[in-house]
């Protein structure tokens, strides 16, 4: 791989930058002087450095993909250097499968334009921000990273979200704003305790498998989905460590219960190493 260093006359002028190399040309970029810049996709270049990423706020879409097998991604590069807390007219971020460090020290709050945010296949770490002020924000991926905690609010607008494959141990917290949300998977991590009391009605697929479910996290969770009144779904809460017996506090019998109360309703259920459609 050789290096690369790129140049742009009227580089003011720029809207776009795609590059979409062969085999990775490694180098960097720098976008200081791409003032009116309003996307820029990027795929295996194995770029050394993007310098100038924070100061692009008028930007609207940033794709930088990399396949693992081909190239390496952005080594060293902290989310921050993003520059996100700026980034009021971003509708599309993308940089899956790089090697992007640290956690988001500004939170997302000023991103009210975006729509798609994916960080899936990362080094990030430290909590997932809240997203209630995401106004537009349909899908979420914050998955095969090693953050430690679920948002404290969701997106109203939020269709689906996916944190699986992470090192999530604080519970399950509330879903109050999540009018729109029909998947959600946090499978895969060592979550214990789920404490909404309620899901939202629209809520049709569930993901929580390989976690450590305690049986009374397993019996909250069912309730509430049981309370919510949703109907036609999948909750999957099956894994080595997932229980399916009882305990001092909880009974088979109570699982057992919500499980036909959901059933009945239309739902599949998986807990613990059973399936709810052999019963």
């Amino acid at each position: 791989m050789s290096n690369t260093t790129l140049y742009f006359n009227d580089c003011e002028k720029v809207l776009s930058i795609n590059m979409y190399p062969t085999k990775p040309i490694g180098g960097e970029i720098n976008t200081t002087e791409f003032s009116n810049l309003t996307s820029i996709s990027i795929r295996n270049a194995s770029l050394d450095k993007i310098i100038g990423l924070g100061m692009l706020d008028g930007i609207q879409a940033i794709n930088i993909i990399n396949d693992p097998n081909i190239s390496p991604g952005l080594p060293n590069f902290s989310i921050n250097e993003f520059g996100l807390q700026f980034k009021k007219n971003l509708v599309y971020f993308n940089i899956t499968n790089n090697l992007v460090e640290g956690g988001f020290v500004y939170g997302l709050s000023l991103l009210s334009s975006i729509r798609h945010f994916i960080v899936k296949n990362n080094m990030l770490k430290f909590a997932i921000p809240s997203l209630s002020d995401c106004a537009n924000l349909v899908y979420a991926d914050f998955s095969n990273n090693n953050f430690d905690s679920l948002p404290s609010e969701y997106s109203s607008s939020l269709i689906n979200f996916d944190a699986s494959f992470n090192k999530i141990f604080k519970p399950i917290l509330t879903f109050d704003f999540a009018h729109n949300l029909k998947s959600f998977n946090v499978s895969n991590n060592i979550i214990s305790i789920f404490d909404a009391v309620v899901t939202p009605t629209s809520l049709l697929y569930f993901d929580a498998s390989n976690n450590y479910f305690t049986p009374e996290a397993t019996l909250n969770c069912l309730v509430a989905f049981d309370v919510a009144g949703n109907t036609n779904g999948t909750i999957i809460l099956s894994g080595a460590n997932m229980p399916s017996g009882a305990t001092d506090s909880i009974s088979d019998a109570q699982i057992q219960q919500v499980m036909t109360n959901l059933i009945d309703k239309g739902w599949r259920v998986t807990l613990g190493e059973k399936d709810s459609a052999s019963y």
